[in-house]
């Protein structure tokens, strides 16, 4: 948090001024156009990256309103009224001095962490345990490259009584800017792999380098194993030292004593005294971790029975790891949850515990790019792959074939250019009783990958005919104003259509917003690419730190919820944009009336929560028996927005019609509307036309029978045959959503284009039908349980209920394709 002009910044970064000398207070900084929060107060720092230059978004931040801008290049001043440039070199530097200078304001306990792996977890766990007590600042997400420190160091503020900083480096010479930046008091140094980096001549230089970063130290702590206790002694033979060995020589010995499922037991001597603690996990990297945060608290003087006390409620690091049974006895495990290095020891360990004594088979991708991290991801992952030891290394991407030299020897692998290629060259038999781990980054489709191992055997499908989801896009635009924003809603995985895929391609379409009931899907979202802004409507009081990691944007519709949302933002220094939902009649989720003045008190001097709408829910705007009631909505939330926005000083987005209000209601198309069940084909108020259908459910004939006269077909015996009939069985039941109301005659299924009565009750995962009338119907056949022509809606009558429950009541394990024409 910054407070200085733009005059004094130029001083500070020995840049050169120019364009408009206004004295406005510059509080914070941005790299991306995405960050920016309180233009006003933003300088943008526009520097040349691998992939983009950040000069060619000045426009987009200037237009977003800010109004300073840290440059390396010319640009042309005179198309951006009333902004000040701040000229140097060399911008990324520029940003390093100002971060230094920052630093230097501060003179408290600043803890510095280097190391291959395991940075990311210390650092949080340490926070975790010392937070409650002390106001600490720390490095966000794993920011702790040479652009992603100066970031970190500018969360420091005045009420911090601590700071916990990362710092990775990648090459020779980058770790001595890292430490005129971070300026650490205490120095940590995590896991070392065993093997030297490209970047180095030895694996004791990148020692060496990462040592830098604690020459001001007053200690370090560290695991003495290896070179590190040597290479530390050399470089500084007078400086405190606290080491750790798990049953070696050190100033903390540990010795496991004990695995009782997820927890362990340890024995830990620090030369005084000998006590039992017990640790909330049992894998070896988590442990490893574990032990260097005990060190550092026994360092900070606390003692064990504090410590266990802290140690108790420790939490893992959020991470979700996907197991599918694979072919050949295989077991797949997908790791869609986190791409980052930072997780891929985990993931590794996780494989490694899952296959027991089965031999494991890594495919790794290529990683994508992130300015906010370290090169030498490469590096530790040939180190993790070595120590792990898997039967096989699969390779996909350009840049991982270049390790293909490094990898240990008894180690097979295969590499391959994409995925493509993979998924036509590999021998798929070579899974046989393995567990195999796929991590890859979002754009190679591991996905596909999963698809061609996973064993398979259900035949039900949902089409997704993403060309009528556009076209029904596009009527419904036409009935909204030219500055109309439209949001779109696909919770619910998009009413069962597959959110991802419905996301990209409104997404293309050039919709305004997202919105989703939970943060899960917010999250697989963001990992599949997807860049609209997004509004989480369930978000809850959890897992916030999430929400801010994937920039997703909370609804806020109650007063503890809002305030634990405050209070977060203000302990970690979080900007965050959310939406303020208001119960103007629905009786269900927002703020009434009397809870306004909380909003306003609580909202009044805040600096990190950007007011970004102010919705409602109409009860029944798709009856015109409820009119005057909506009407009545509407007036309602008009008086309370007002209310809020006076008092705030803000200008939000107001949004209150869903798919039927906005063929009802044009009045009140406010600057955004939320669509949603009518770009699926459905309008509820009958007003709009020529909707196409989106969604079809299919399955296939799995057997044929001819049935006697006076035969039975099902559980219960519920349909008899009064001729000779012909019965086919379809492979689809209730467990899919085909509910069991459906059966003895109340619905018919579509095959070769004729309809098939339901005969007998609807099973698990079968269903019968009476095919008789139908010429020439095969096994294998395929049948339409509803679609173009026998429609949801009228299925959603038979189920007593609406089309939305129809759609959503479509079990996961029917596959889902999507069709573009």
């Amino acid at each position: 948090m910054l407070n200085l002009t733009a005059s004094q910044i130029c001083t500070i970064v020995n840049g050169k001024l120019s364009g408009s000398q206004s004295v406005r207070i510059i509080h914070r900084v941005a790299f991306d156009t995405r960050q920016i929060h309180h233009a006003h107060e933003v300088m943008f720092v526009a520097m040349p990256g691998k992939n983009r230059d950040g000069h060619n978004y000045i426009r987009k931040a200037w237009n977003a309103g800010v109004r300073c801008f840290l440059i390396q290049h010319d640009v042309p001043e005179n198309e951006f009224p009333d902004a000040t440039f701040i000229h140097t070199a060399d911008s990324l530097k520029g940003l390093q001095d100002l971060a230094a200078y920052h630093r230097s304001l501060f003179d408290i306990p600043v803890i510095g962490i280097t190391g291959s792996n395991g940075k990311t977890i210390v650092k949080e766990w340490l926070y975790q345990m010392l937070s409650p007590a002390i106001d600490i600042a720390k490095s966000p997400k794993s920011y702790n490259s040479q652009l992603g420190v100066p970031m970190s160091i500018f969360t420091l503020r005045p009420e911090n009584e601590m700071a916990i900083f990362e710092a990775g480096i990648s090459q020779k010479g980058e770790m001595e800017t890292l430490e005129k930046m971070i300026r650490p008091t205490i120095g940590i140094l995590t896991y070392m792999g065993a093997a030297h980096s490209q970047g180095f001549e030895s694996k004791a230089a990148k020692i060496e380098e990462k040592l830098l970063l604690f020459k001001e130290c007053d200690v370090v702590i560290y695991h003495r194993k290896g070179a590190n206790h040597d290479i530390f002694r050399k470089m500084y033979p007078d400086k405190k030292a606290l080491t750790w060995a798990v049953d070696e020589e050190a100033d903390i010995i540990f010795h496991l004593d004990s695995l009782k499922g997820h927890h362990a037991i340890v024995s830990v001597n620090t030369g005084n005294a000998r006590v039992s603690l017990n640790i909330p996990f049992s894998d070896e990297i988590y442990l490893h971790n574990t032990f260097t945060c005990i060190a550092y608290l026994h360092c900070a003087g606390y003692d064990m029975p504090t410590i266990q006390s802290m140690l108790t409620n420790l939490k893992p690091l959020a991470m979700r790891l996907e197991l599918k049974t694979g072919l050949f006895n295989s077991v797949l495990i997908n790791d869609t949850y986190n791409s980052d290095i930072n997780s891929i020891a985990l993931a590794f360990a996780a494989a490694r515990k899952e296959a027991g004594k089965h031999k494991m088979i890594f495919i790794v991708s290529d990683f994508e790019f992130s300015e906010n991290h370290t090169h030498n991801d490469y590096d530790i992952l040939v180190e993790l792959i070595n120590e792990f030891l898997p039967a096989w290394l699969i390779g996909v991407g350009e840049n991982i074939r270049r390790i293909a030299s490094r990898i240990n020897k008894n180690i097979r692998t295969l590499f391959y250019h994409d995925t493509d290629s993979l998924l036509q060259g590999i021998d798929i038999t070579i899974v046989r009783d393995h567990v195999v781990l796929l991590k890859g980054a979002r754009k190679f489709g591991f996905e596909d990958v999963v698809e061609k191992l996973e064993q398979r055997a259900h035949e039900a499908e949902l089409e997704i005919n993403l060309s009528a989801l556009q076209h029904n896009l596009l009527q419904y635009r036409s009935l909204i104003g030219p500055t109309t924003k439209m949001m779109v809603m696909i919770k619910a995985s998009a009413y069962g259509s597959g959110s991802v895929e419905v996301a990209r391609i409104l997404q293309h379409q050039g919709v305004d917003y997202l919105a989703v009931a939970y943060m899960d899907e917010g999250i697989d979202l963001r990992k599949a690419g997807i860049t609209l802004p997004i509004m989480v409507m369930n978000s809850g009081l959890d897992f916030i730190d999430r929400m801010v990691e994937y920039d997703l944007e909370p609804e806020i519709y109650a007063p503890a919820q809002l305030k634990t949302l405050v209070n977060y933002c203000q302990a970690n220094h979080e900007y965050m944009k959310c939406h303020l939902k208001l119960d103007t009649g629905m009786h269900r989720l927002g703020f009434t009336r009397d809870e306004l003045p909380f909003v306003r008190e609580l909202l009044q001097d805040n600096v990190y929560l950007d007011i970004v709408s102010i919705f409602t829910h109409l009860a029944g705007s798709g009856e015109s028996l409820f009119d005057e009631y909506t009407h009545y909505q509407a007036r309602y939330f008009e008086e309370m927005v007002s209310s809020l926005s006076t008092a705030l000083n803000i200008r939000p987005m107001k949004h209150i019609l869903n798919s039927s209000g906005i063929a009802r209601f044009p009045r009140y198309q406010y600057e955004m509307v939320r669509l949603g069940i009518g770009i699926y084909g459905f309008d509820p108020s009958g007003f709009v036309s020529d909707l196409h259908n989106v969604m079809t459910l299919k399955a296939r004939i799995s057997r044929i029978k001819r049935i006697p006269p006076g035969s039975t077909v099902g559980y219960d015996r519920r349909w008899k045959a009064e001729t000779e009939s012909t019965i086919a069985t379809v492979s689809i039941g209730y467990a899919d959503g085909l509910r069991r109301s459906a059966g003895n005659g109340h619905w018919h299924i579509l095959i070769q284009d004729q309809p098939a009565p339901i005969v007998g009750s609807i099973c698990m995962d079968m269903t019968m039908v009476d095919v008789t009338h139908i010429e020439g119907v095969q096994e294998g056949d395929e049948a339409v349980i509803f679609g173009p022509v026998n429609k949801a809606d009228a299925l959603a009558k038979v189920f007593d209920t609406i089309p939305y429950e129809v759609f959503t009541g479509i079990s996961n394990r029917v596959k889902r394709t999507y069709i573009l024409e």
